[in-house]
Formats: C-alpha cells, sequence, structure tokens
C-alpha cells in the first residue's frame, strides 16, 4: 500500500527542516513511511500497541500480521527508523529526550489525548513541534483534549491544513497567546 502520507505535514517537516521525531499511532504505516520517504528525517520513532482492544472487531492475530507487514515496510529505512510495539505511555522511556517533533494521532480519547500531549510534549525540544491529527473532525475527544492542553498551558495553536494542527514549543511556554486564536503556521 502507497502513500503520500498527509501533504501538509509532510510539507511542514520539509519546511522547518526537522530531523528528529516520533509518530504515536502508526497502523499501517502509512505516513511513518511517508515522513522517512519524503523528508531528510534523520531518526523516527514509531510507536503503536498493535493490540486488540474490546471496541475492535479483529482478533490479536490481525494486529500481530499488520505488525509484521509495518515492521517491514519500515526496514528499508536502517536506523532512520524505529518501530516501537508498545502502548504510547510506556514508549516515553524508551525514546530520546530534545524532538524536533511528535505527531500525534493514537488513541482519540479524550483520556488517551490529553495523557500523550501532557507526556510526549516533555520530550519535544524548546524551538519543537507537537503536531495533532484529526483536530476539529469528527474526534470530539481530540479537539477537547488539545484546547485544554493549549489553555492551560497558555500555549499557541497553529494550523496547517485539514484536521492538523501544531503546537510550538516556545521558551517558557508561558506565553499570553488565547488558544482560540487559530492562524496559519507559515515558515
Amino acid at each position: 500500500m502507497v502513500s503520500k502520507g498527509y501533504p501538509n505535514v509532510i510539507n511542514f517537516l520539509k519546511r522547518k527542516k526537522l530531523k528528529r521525531g516520533c509518530e504515536v499511532g502508526v497502523t499501517w504505516g502509512q505516513q511513518s513511511n511517508s515522513i522517512l520517504r519524503q523528508t531528510k528525517v534523520e531518526c523516527l520513532y514509531s510507536v503503536d500497541p498493535y493490540a486488540c482492544y474490546p471496541e475492535f472487531l479483529l482478533e490479536q492475530i490481525h494486529f500481530d500480521i499488520l505488525y509484521t507487514v509495518v515492521r517491514n515496510l519500515l526496514s528499508q529505512y536502517g536506523s532512520r527508523s524505529k518501530l516501537l510495539r508498545m502502548r504510547s505511555l510506556d514508549a516515553i522511556s524508551h525514546v530520546e529526550n530534545n524532538l524536533d517533533f511528535v505527531y500525534i494521532d493514537g488513541d482519540h480519547s479524550y483520556e488517551a489525548v490529553i495523557a500523550d500531549l501532557e507526556h510526549w510534549f516533555t520530550k519535544v525540544k524548546i524551538g519543537g513541534f507537537l503536531i495533532c491529527d484529526d483536530y476539529g473532525g469528527g474526534h470530539k475527544g481530540v479537539t477537547k483534549a488539545v484546547d485544554k492542553f493549549v489553555q492551560t498551558h497558555k500555549l499557541q495553536l497553529y494550523n496547517i491544513g485539514k484536521r492538523k494542527i501544531v503546537i510550538h514549543k516556545t521558551p517558557g511556554d508561558t506565553s499570553d497567546a488565547n488558544c482560540q486564536h487559530r492562524q496559519q503556521l507559515t515558515p
């Protein structure tokens, strides 16, 4: 399965010349593959548990097969790709600090998204970015969690495309930015 990933995300990573990052919620591996194929990212951690949950209609064997497919897909990038088969918060200790970006597209429940934002933000270096998928779409947990996180930490939220937003980590993270102010983020 070949995909161009999300062009707005790929273009953002290229414009900002980001080199080290993480994708949380990999599923088919299309976005990780696109990042590694189309950008100059030197190291990408790809995190997904590939585990069966009660709300899924598939059995564990299907997730095991999917993991193998994704592992084989990403193996072509050698040491640039690090696929971690574990839950998001369990992976934190296996990922380096001072990342240029973390792309969050995992569990879309409010509780999981707010936990991902709080924990993964600590892995992003000053000047780096949290990128979130499915903001403002049908996943109300994502939008509610992102808005709460941005408001609580007085951060700025930027739109980089359909349902894709960026949170820029700036020194101090205590700016007077209003979380309701959304604009296009340009280089």
